[in-house]
């Protein structure tokens, strides 16, 4: 797994960091991408309220090593504004064609050109930017449908939380296949299954899974946990960084 720092220009033209994730010829920060498999789908994971783009490298690694071009995205933007939260993931997806093209940037994966999959990517999150996913899944074909571009083939969210959004999310003819996975903890404090993902998924009209981990809380799903974090959360009685996790999100 190589991995590599890079930015996009989002909706507001605000420029964003992220941090690719992707299947390299050795491992290591801003190593060649190893295009042997390629074209590789790519997957858009935004983090949970206040964590950054450094916080998941546990599920970039995992997925990449799937075969994925992961692009973890720090908090940027509630998930209540649908409209910027699509219009970003337009920008995202121009960003990747660019690459794809071109070979980006400088701060892009070295030997990328040619190697994505543009016409299936998805999308997933942890806590909000799970929420923020489903957003962006439930409202893409009202908001984007030139048709110029792919919508967001997939969807998955660790512990969905619905602060921002509400446990009801307008959804608009959602892409083929419309199926979705969901992970949350049975001590989840944070976001607990029944005041968040329970109540969201009676009003979600496509297919889903929902996968009740036993013993696993809500700040499992980030790289390190703080005594804060966890003093807020429910006491785990699983190990952190559940690699049935990454196996059920990569051969969903």
């Amino acid at each position: 797994v190589g991995w590599q720092d890079s930015t996009y220009q989002d909706y507001d033209s605000n420029q964003i960091d992220v941090r690719l994730y992707y299947p390299a010829s050795s491992a290591g920060e801003d190593v060649p991408v190893d295009c042997a498999w390629a074209p590789y789908p790519w997957l858009v994971f935004h983090g949970d309220d206040g964590e950054d783009r450094d916080a998941y490298e546990w599920i970039g690694r995992g997925l990449a090593r799937g075969g994925y071009i992961v692009v973890v995205i720090g908090e940027e933007r509630s998930a209540d504004r649908a409209w910027p939260a699509v219009m970003d993931h337009s920008e995202l997806i121009a960003k990747m064609g660019y690459m794809n093209y071109s070979g980006g940037d400088l701060d892009d994966p070295p030997g990328i050109q040619g190697c994505i999959d543009m016409d299936h990517w998805g999308i997933g999150g942890h806590g909000r930017g799970a929420a923020l996913a489903a957003v962006v899944q439930g409202r893409w074909a009202a908001l984007d449908s030139s048709g110029v571009r792919q919508p967001p083939r997939a969807l998955f969210g660790l512990g969905l939380d619905t602060d921002d959004t509400g446990t009801s999310v307008q959804v608009s003819g959602l892409p083929m296949p419309a199926h979705s996975l969901f992970l949350t903890g049975t001590v989840d404090e944070v976001a607990p299954a029944d005041e968040h993902i329970d109540p969201f998924l009676t009003r979600w009209p496509g297919g889903w899974q929902l996968l009740e981990v036993v013993g696993g809380n809500h700040v499992q799903y980030e790289d390190d946990q703080s005594f804060w974090d966890n003093l807020w959360d429910g006491a785990a009685t699983i190990e952190e960084h559940w690699q049935a996790a990454v196996d059920s999100i990569s051969t969903a």
